[in-house]
């Protein structure tokens, strides 16, 4: 996306990479790189990249949360594909924090337990999509236990790659 582009124009072109199915660190990072490459194809004859931003990775651990081998797989693999953005565009990506980028663009946190238990993307979703996604139609699945349709595990993900962009757009953004 052009480095001026207009991030409300991000629900047009939002999606993600599946990985769940793939088994292996470099067949998910192969499958990555097609995924990049395709997209890369596909928006070629309408914008030229000028700028990336990623998602810092995690710097700490949280109580209860994902282990040092989880932390440093997702280091490990944020890094390779980091390595294969900068090749395929010759862009070097800039990393931004996803609580830093949340308060840039205004959206309000609290702390989870002051929020019943909703964590900062629970938080993020549910303020952007009164505001920028007002009227969007998440995928959905039945939560059988709770008898509800709760918004698909990715759809999280998604806004918060608006909120980097969004983040990103305004400045932030630091090199590695």
């Amino acid at each position: 996306m052009r480095c001026d582009a207009d991030p409300r124009s991000y629900p047009l072109a939002k999606g993600h990479i599946d990985l769940r199915d793939i088994k292996g660190f470099w067949k998910k990072v192969a499958f990555v790189e097609k995924a990049i490459k395709e997209l890369l194809e596909l928006h070629q004859a309408f914008n030229v990249v000028d700028k990336l931003f990623l998602e810092e990775p995690l710097k700490k651990f949280a109580r209860g949360k994902s282990s040092a081998a989880t932390l440093t797989l997702l280091a490990r693999f944020n890094s390779t594909v980091s390595y294969i953005l900068l090749q395929l565009t010759g862009v070097e990506p800039l990393y931004i924090d996803a609580t830093e980028a949340r308060r840039k663009i205004g959206v309000p946190l609290i702390s989870t337990k002051k929020a019943s238990g909703k964590n900062q993307k629970v938080q993020t979703f549910e303020f952007l999509s009164k505001t920028v996604f007002k009227g969007e139609m998440w995928p959905t699945y039945h939560h059988r236990r709770k008898n509800v349709y709760t918004v698909k595990f990715f759809v999280y993900d998604e806004v918060d790659s608006y909120v980097i962009l969004s983040a990103g757009l305004m400045g932030l953004g630091n090199s590695a």
